[in-house]
């Protein structure tokens, strides 16, 4: 399996602005929009376009924050891009400490599946850890609050 360093923001914020020429980020709105894709060139691309395409059906080359929160909504996207997978499992673990095996079976995923898939990125952005049993840690609530309010 081959494994690259992830995009720093500095080179996703680049991303952003070359494939989406046709709009003006205001008041740093491009660093909070960078937050959710995740360190992936290829999910800079896609919301820069959707963003230009929001932008043009708008009639207004500004993107600024009230754009974003409306934005959010349209496209259904959560605090760190959060899945629908990895939502269901925040929830899980909400309701206390759980076995792989048991995460797996709530999600119907094979554990090889849940391991690889679902928990690493939760893991690597300190939103659940791993003692004998699976826990959500305190910034994994607030994560899920976010996301159930957004």
């Amino acid at each position: 399996r081959i494994e690259f360093e992830p995009y720093k923001e500095k080179e996703l914020t680049t991303i952003l602005h070359k494939n989406s020429n046709h709009v003006k980020y205001k008041y740093n709105i491009d660093k909070q929009i960078i937050s959710v894709v995740r360190g992936l060139p290829r999910f800079a691309v896609d919301i820069a376009k959707d963003i230009e395409k929001y932008c043009f059906l708008n009639k207004n080359e500004e993107f600024a924050g009230k754009n974003w929160t409306e934005f959010k909504k349209i496209h259904d996207i959560r605090p760190l891009m959060i899945t629908n997978l990895e939502l269901q499992l925040l929830r899980y673990l909400a309701m206390g400490e759980k076995t792989l095996t048991s995460i797996a079976a709530k999600l119907g995923l094979d554990t090889t599946t849940v391991r690889r898939d679902v928990e690493s990125y939760l893991i690597s952005n300190n939103l659940i850890e791993i003692n004998t049993k699976r826990f959500i840690t305190g910034y994994g609530l607030k994560i899920l609050r976010e996301c159930e309010n957004s």
